[in-house]
């Protein structure tokens, strides 16, 4: 009796174990096993010699192998050599396909042509024919019997011929001045153009790729300039050959140097860098001549960006003589219409400097200024109310400015004598500079610009020569003046003099080596002022707020205060908070003080009146006066006070109680 384990066995070597094996003659693979058995054998010996043969057809070296039955089969690399062969041919065909898809020269038509391809074509009576695919192959006989065979391709040609390499002297345009012309031919003055000796030397001397030049109006410098210097000639001739609208772009990095001097006639000019923003990482423009300006603009729509300016130096930084740019603008009725956007300027007596001619217009934007005597300076003696006008700078720093301390250096100069009427600063950071402004330009404000570590002045606001009637405006708001080295530079941190109506709103002032506030001016409206610290220069000689004799008409109004604290130079004391020798000063609140080491608060020259809140009367406004004994002369009303400033006084002194020359006083 045969077991169950007997009968698994038996089943596992196979039904055809015992049969005499196939005949193998024709097999290159030597099986190991060799069955011959039928498609569908479990036998684990079929499966051996399967695998084997798998193995020699995914990586054998032939293009192909007998399977177990002793069929060919390709091997993976027979079929891969096999799709490639394939693949060329059929690249081939379908060139040779394009190559013949085009429109063959077409022949006039005639009686017994025969046309039996599809690009064939046939003139008659002037235009351009070919036979419709389900009419191939034709042999012509007559118009009349063969005309609805054949397709109109006139347009075709057309776009064929302008496609081709004389195509763009078939399409015509309009050149500059009107004149018709073709595509061909202004491609052709461009390519002219372009091929000059200066353009050719330029491109040698950089080392670089060529430009890429669209319509003549954009170019652009690629490659690396690091300390690669400019042909100045060839740049010079670039500048001067630009058309208006013309942009340069500039690499993003790297230092070149130049000579300078270089006249850009055109509108419309921008000369720009790759990086955005202000940094010094932007492609350095280092200029060798000191007596020449950078650029002289000498037209309209000049723009800069993204680019690092740094002029010659002669001896120490801040004797530089050279300029940034000179505007010397005379046409377009003067104006400049000019924007610098994230510029750095270094080691120039000026960025900016307008000295031969009247201008409009000119915008700085996140710009920084460093070592220089100043951002930007205006000295033309203009005459005329439209020749100088609105000088904008949003949001640039200023660093060690008009460090020489001559009586011009500031980071803005402005020459009143150019009759300027717009000078508008707004944010920014200035430190380590002298003065923030010296001179002055009408209707101008200052607005949220932090100076700190100054070693002078924030403002020297001075107007003599300044003559346009109805202008004359200053407003300072929301900045502050932090003084340093104030024993040896003995300024007062804001000054005016002159035809200046002056208005202060949220101005602090953090150390004064002269007054904190010194107004000479026709009148001044000064609120929300506190200033820390004046005098420091040398003791009880300034004072916190102080008003000359020249000023008339200054409005002291709520939230002014004077602070004196201890600080390491704690032996310099204020003459007084206030110092008044001015005409008709009005005191609509009082001065807040804290701290103050003074001889006195107030200080009120006794020959001029002032006037300030009446304590009986809150809505009215009561005339104070100054002197050592109660009013024996003049006029005086119901509520004035006069103030006792006798040192031996016991009295704080008084107070009119009824109208009168001199009225009558009672002591209080």
């Amino acid at each position: 009796m045969v077991s169950r384990r007997q009968l698994l066995k038996l089943s596992a070597l196979g039904t055809a174990s015992f049969a005499a094996p196939l005949a193998y003659s024709a097999s290159n693979i030597t099986m190991t096993h060799n069955t011959g058995n039928p498609i569908g054998s479990t036998s684990p010996k079929d499966l051996s010699d399967n695998t084997r043969n798998l193995d020699y057809l995914c990586v054998g070296p032939n293009h192909s192998y007998l399977d177990r039955q002793g069929v060919p089969r390709k091997s993976w690399k027979g079929m891969e050599e096999g799709f490639n062969a394939d693949q060329a041919a059929r690249e081939n065909q379908f060139a040779a396909f394009l190559d013949s898809s085009g429109f063959e020269a077409p022949v006039p038509y005639t009686s017994g042509i025969v046309l039996c391809r599809a690009t064939q074509a046939v003139t008659y009576l002037g235009k351009e024919y070919r036979v419709k695919s389900e009419a191939l192959p034709l042999a012509t006989t007559n118009w009349e019997v063969d005309e609805s065979k054949f397709k109109l391709i006139g347009d075709d040609s057309l776009r064929q011929e302008v496609a081709s390499a004389a195509g763009a002297v078939m399409v015509g345009t309009e050149a500059p001045g009107g004149t018709r012309s073709t595509i061909g031919a202004e491609i052709q003055a461009i390519d002219k153009e372009y091929a000059r000796p200066a353009w050719s030397e330029l491109m040698g001397n950089l080392q670089v790729g060529p430009l890429i030049v669209d319509a003549a109006r954009y170019i652009r410098i690629t490659g690396d300039l690091a300390d690669k210097k400019y042909n100045d000639l060839a740049y010079q001739a670039l500048l001067a050959g630009l058309p208006s609208g013309a942009e340069v772009e500039h690499p993003s990095r790297g230092l070149s140097y130049l000579e300078g001097g270089y006249n850009v006639t055109a509108t419309g000019v921008n000369l720009r860098g790759r990086n955005s923003g202000n940094s010094y990482d932007q492609f350095l423009m280092k200029f060798m001549n000191a007596t020449v300006p950078a650029f002289n603009v000498k037209n309209s729509g000049f723009s800069m960006s993204n680019l690092m300016l740094h002029g010659a130096i002669v001896g120490r930084a801040m004797n530089a003589t050279q300029d940034a740019f000179d505007f010397d603008v005379k046409v377009n009725n003067g104006h400049i219409d000019c924007r610098i956007d994230s510029v750095g300027f270094l080691y120039f007596r000026s960025s900016a400097s307008i000295t031969k001619s009247a201008g409009r217009n000119v915008n700085y934007n996140n710009c920084t200024f460093s070592n220089s005597r100043h951002a930007f300076s205006l000295e033309y003696p203009a005459v005329g109310e439209d020749d100088q006008r609105v000088y904008e700078f949003i949001n640039c720093k200023y660093h060690s400015m008009g460090r020489l301390l001559s009586t011009e250096d500031s980071v803005f100069y402005i020459n009143p004598l150019a009759q300027a009427l717009g000078l508008v600063v707004s944010g920014g950071h200035a430190d380590e500079s002298v003065r923030i402004m010296r001179g002055f330009a009408g209707m101008s404000q200052i607005n949220g610009l932090i100076s700190s570590r100054s070693v002078g002045a924030f403002a020297d606001l001075d107007a003599t020569g300044f003559t346009q009637a109805g202008y004359g405006q200053f407003n300072i708001s929301a900045s502050s003046l932090m003084n340093i080295d104030t024993t040896k530079h003995q300024f007062s941190a804001l000054k005016s003099k002159g035809p200046i109506q002056l208005y202060v709103d949220g101005f602090t002032v953090g150390g004064a080596g002269g007054h904190g506030l010194e107004i000479r001016s026709g009148g001044a409206d000064i609120r929300a002022t506190t200033v820390h610290n004046a005098s420091m220069g040398a003791s009880n000689v300034y004072s916190g707020f102080y008003v000359g004799a020249e000023a008339s008409n200054v409005v002291f109004g709520g939230g002014c205060n004077y602070r004196h604290g201890q600080l390491p130079l704690a032996k310099t004391t204020a003459k007084y908070a206030v110092e008044n020798s001015g005409v008709n000063t009005m005191f609509l609140d009082c001065v807040g003080v804290d701290g103050l080491v003074a001889e006195k608060v107030y200080y009120i020259d006794p020959a001029k009146a002032s006037r300030g809140p009446d304590p009986v009367n809150s809505s009215g406004l009561q005339r104070i006066s100054y002197g050592a004994t109660a009013p024996t002369t003049g006029l005086h009303t119901l509520g004035d006070v006069h103030v006792n400033i006798s040192s031996a006084g016991s009295n704080y002194g008084w107070r009119c109680t009824a109208s009168g020359t001199p009225g009558k006083w009672i002591s209080v």
